[in-house]
């Protein structure tokens, strides 16, 4: 730089570009069960983000399947990075044991009271509303 006078002076400084890619988490609940049909998960690291499975670009998502979802985060600096997370479903309660034709309903079984196969049989949660399993009986 040359001032109006003549005087002349320099400046050196250096530029740092930072290249690195966002360091991307997932975090919340990743189990779906009876008692919760979807879990919410939540993307950290960038500045946006973009979900496979057609999910969006917000940093948290609802998700009510099981599966393998992937999210893409881009950081300030335009370098993107990835993370995955699974989301497992865990039913609670299987079906087992005899099943019968009750005729006299004391859900006892008597003697007389014959294996009823082929029947379908189902499982209710403890408020009788939601489905858990369900099975048709064998001829065992």
């Amino acid at each position: 730089v040359t001032a109006a006078n003549g005087c002349t002076t320099t400046e050196t400084f250096e530029i740092i570009q930072n290249l690195n890619p966002p360091i991307v988490s997932i975090a919340g609940i990743d189990t779906i069960s009876i008692l919760k049909s979807n879990v919410l998960r939540i993307a950290k690291g960038g500045v946006s983000y973009i979900w496979s499975n057609a999910l969006g670009n917000n940093d948290s998502v609802s998700i009510s399947s099981p599966g393998v979802y992937t999210v893409t985060a881009t950081g300030l600096n335009g370098c993107s990075a990835t993370a995955t997370t699974e989301v497992i479903e865990v039913r609670f309660g299987s079906i087992n044991g005899l099943a019968w034709v009750d005729n006299d309903n004391d859900g006892i079984q008597e003697i007389s009271e014959t294996h009823a196969a082929n029947e379908k049989v189902y499982l209710y949660d403890g408020t009788g509303n939601t489905l858990i399993d369900s099975t048709i009986t064998d001829s065992n």
